[in-house]
């Protein structure tokens, strides 16, 4: 992107420029691969250029300063960053996501984190912990798991179910950042570079304006706060807007892993056979497989932001069962084709890809942490869509 063209205000660029906005962000991160995955934390450099970029605004409401995007915008920005480092599609991911549903929210908690720095949402949606209930909201306490992001946030949505409601309804309770302690337990395999530690609480009080009925939301679809935004992004079906921000992730790493392996085999040279890799015909098999599975998933995601526009334009609904079901396998479809198109990658790497030194190895164990999220899992979501297909009742992540 040229000079100009960056400094050109985010609400008036095109659809291309933000993506290659996305692509010159993915690329520092790419370039502070190393530092991320030996810290376990995306570097400050890499963190604050994502918050300076504005792309975080992305999925917010013009009223309240964001740019109201399409959603094939949305999934090729992410998809663009996740190309460069992973860590960083998952954060955008997960907080686009969130600035989204916070549209549905009280207008008073809106205005609150519009108006923190950097106004950066985290969460963790199974429900932990436990609340007392007071005069005008809860006493919240507890621990909560995987909260990606947690060490830059402002605020963190954390799932509780309240006391005495029958049957269990999960909700989300916004708690500001300072009344967070986090623990640093994030040693994984993968997505390392995500910080995605545990938090405790202790008798944090919650006021009922930052309470978000989202078990609710997700059955209903209807906002909870006073003021109902018209735009076409917010009729959009709450789970399939929010998982396919999980879905993206993977397929930018498998992207990645096909870049690095095909220039890792054109210089490659076979022990023992002294030839080029790239004459291998099982190389080539292996590249051309993979493109053609990516290229599958990524069409596929495409197809499934353009069927949730098209249903979200006919207003506000609740989708039908089996829509909702087959929207499932399509995520998982996605996530683990990804997945087990850059472990063929890797396999076929060769023992150098083995050292840590080696961009495969981390590209395998991020496109497989990646496609691991419960709202992605390939067992729920293709069992969901055959019994519904048999007139059965699915599963709720659907």
């Amino acid at each position: 992107m040229s000079e100009q063209a960056t400094a050109v205000p985010l609400e008036q660029l095109s659809h291309a420029e933000l993506i290659e906005k996305a692509r010159e962000l993915g690329e520092l991160a790419w370039e502070h691969n190393a530092q991320t995955e030996a810290a376990r934390r995306l570097p400050d450099a890499v963190v604050d250029a994502l918050l300076d970029s504005g792309l975080l605004r992305l999925a917010t409401s013009r009223r309240m300063g964001g740019l109201e995007a399409h959603p094939l915008t949305l999934v090729e920005v992410g998809r663009e960053l996740a190309r460069g480092s992973a860590a960083l599609g998952w954060l955008y991911g997960l907080s686009t996501g969130h600035q989204w549903y916070l549209s549905f929210t009280s207008e008073r908690l809106q205005e609150e984190v519009r108006d923190s720095e950097p106004g950066l949402i985290v969460d963790s949606l199974v429900p932990a912990g436990r609340a007392e209930v007071v005069d005008g909201g809860y006493l919240l306490s507890g621990r909560w798991r995987f909260v990606s992001g947690v060490e830059w946030c402002s605020w963190a949505g954390l799932a509780f179910v309240p006391p005495g409601t029958d049957p269990p309804a999960p909700v989300v309770a916004l708690v500001p950042a300072k009344e967070l302690t986090i623990e640093d337990t994030w040693h994984v395999v993968g997505l390392r570079g995500t910080a995605s530690n545990e938090v405790v609480v202790e008798r944090v009080f919650v006021p009922s304006y930052r309470i978000f009925a989202l078990a609710r939301f997700a059955a209903d679809n209807q906002p909870q706060g006073e003021v109902v935004e018209e735009g076409t992004v917010f009729k959009l079906p709450f789970m399939g807007m929010a998982a396919i921000h999980l879905c993206y992730t993977a397929l930018g790493t498998a992207q990645r892993a096909i870049d690095e392996f095909s220039a890792w085999t054109k210089k490659r040279v076979r022990a023992y056979e002294h030839t080029a890799a790239q004459e291998a015909p099982y190389s080539q098999l292996t590249l051309a497989d993979a493109v053609a599975k990516w290229d599958a998933a990524h069409a596929l995601m495409l197809q499934y932001v353009r069927d949730m526009w098209e249903a979200a334009e006919a207003g506000r609904v609740v989708l039908s069962p089996e829509t909702r079901a087959r929207m499932f396998a399509q995520r998982a479809f996605i996530a683990r084709t990804s997945a087990e198109l850059t472990n063929q990658l890797f396999l076929d790497s060769g023992a150098m890809s083995l050292f840590e030194t080696s961009a495969m190895q981390q590209l395998w164990r991020d496109a497989n942490a990646a496609s691991m999220h419960m709202v992605l899992g390939r067992g729920d979501a293709l069992t969901s869509l055959g019994r519904n297909l048999m007139g059965l009742p699915g599963h709720h992540f659907a």
